[in-house]
Order: structure tokens, then C-alpha cells, then sequence
């Protein structure tokens, strides 16, 4: 199998399917449709971050909104570069 060419301007992000739920029937438009749902693991799911060092990371003030920073190599594999509180660099990952 050979991967399709990926479009100028996108990047292919490649995940593992966990998990695959049966059909369920939704309203398209005007007509029913059949809807299946994926769990697909992309591996950043989960950030640890040496021990002690995590205090700030693991709590966040309320109403901070937490984000990361994602790197992707050209597999299609992702790596976490840095979390962040409101576009503000928390923590950044020291092996990129």
C-alpha cells in the first residue's frame, strides 16, 4: 500500500485506531445516514515531565486555557514542543 501524496499547504497527521463503535444512523440533510466513530491514537495524548517540575502544569488557575505546541516529522509522527496557559510557554521540551 502506498501512501497518497499529501496536498501543499496540509500536513498528514498519523494516529492508531483503539477503537471502532458501530453505526449509528444521523440526520444528513434530508435523509438518514449512517455515522461510525473512531478512537484513533495520535500519541500525544499524555506529557510527563520530570518529577518536581510538574506543580504548575498540573494545575492550572482557573479559566487558563491549556494548549500544545506539536511537532510532526514527515512519517507523520507527532511529538509534544511545549504545553501552554493562554499562548504563554509553560513548559518547552528539551530534546527538540
Amino acid at each position: 500500500h502506498q501512501r497518497d501524496a499529501i496536498p501543499a499547504g496540509l500536513i498528514a497527521l498519523k494516529g492508531e485506531v483503539e477503537d471502532f463503535a458501530g453505526v449509528r444512523w444521523v440526520r444528513a440533510g434530508n435523509r438518514p445516514a449512517r455515522q461510525h466513530t473512531l478512537s484513533v491514537r495520535y500519541g500525544i495524548e499524555q506529557y510527563f515531565i520530570q518529577e518536581g517540575t510538574g506543580h504548575q502544569i498540573e494545575r492550572p488557575t482557573g479559566g487558563e486555557k491549556v494548549t500544545i505546541r506539536v511537532a510532526i516529522d514527515t512519517r507523520g509522527k507527532a511529538g509534544i514542543l511545549a504545553v501552554l496557559f493562554d499562548g504563554r510557554e509553560a513548559y518547552r521540551e528539551t530534546l527538540f
